[in-house]
């Protein structure tokens, strides 16, 4: 939905449509609140949340300073109000073993701001990376798995992002997350990238789900992310 809209308006416009509607999304939480009481659960409706990409002109139009080393920006609007979610990556010499000739340390950095009275705040992060002096090092986010969702239809938004991380000398599989985040909750697959040789057996590819994905509340998420996980298990870090 948001990337049709994205498509229809444009990213920088889509900031003016979301500023235009936001009395009907606080509309639409006060009346999901009301809707539980008594029931116990509410179902929103999925079209609450609604994502499409940042650029410059929805930066300067919601006076949003973007990060350093920034490699991918969403904003996002679901009935808690408008977030923007940044990916970033930073390499540099390592800390262990500094060297200004070679970059070693590569750092990932998800943020992922609310829109409040005094402007836009961290709510969430997610921090990583490889510091891999000596050896072959690397780390990137993984772009088409990266999603913004509400599979519970609770009104929500659930972002996903996968990456990958390496420091090793041989030819060997790289980590790999796929990790979720919906406010305070984070469920997540770990394991390692899949290696494809012809003729071969593959190498790699399997994974770790978190305890939590395992309960029946959460097989939802657990689907969503084991499809992420196929679609990006094998990748090139060079």
């Amino acid at each position: 939905m948001g990337k049709q809209l994205a498509e229809r308006v444009g990213a920088g416009a889509l900031d003016k449509v979301a500023n235009a509607a936001r009395v009907r999304w606080v509309s639409a939480a006060a009346l999901l609140a009301c809707v539980s009481v008594g029931i116990g659960v509410a179902h929103a409706d999925p079209s609450v949340v609604k994502s499409a990409p940042a650029d410059a002109a929805f930066f300067a139009s919601a006076s949003f300073k973007p990060p350093a080393g920034l490699v991918e920006a969403r904003q996002v609007l679901d009935i808690s109000g408008r977030h923007i979610l940044t990916l970033t990556r930073i390499e540099g010499p390592s800390r262990e073993m500094p060297d200004p000739k070679r970059n070693e340390r590569f750092d990932l950095l998800v943020t992922y701001y609310e829109e409040t009275p005094t402007g836009w705040q961290p709510a969430w992060t997610i921090k990583d990376g490889v510091d891999c002096p000596g050896l072959d090092g690397a780390a990137q986010f993984l772009s088409k798995g990266v999603t913004v969702t509400d599979l519970d239809r609770n009104g929500m938004a659930e972002v996903t992002v996968p990456y990958a991380t390496f420091c090793g000398g041989g030819v060997d599989p790289a980590v790999l997350k796929v990790i979720l985040r919906q406010g305070e909750t984070k469920l997540a697959l770990r394991g390692e990238t899949e290696l494809q040789f012809p003729g071969q057996p593959s190498m790699g590819g399997k994974n770790t789900p978190d305890k939590a994905l395992l309960l029946p509340e959460n097989a939802v998420f657990k689907r969503h992310l084991d499809k992420v996980w196929q679609q990006v298990k094998v990748v090139e870090l060079w």
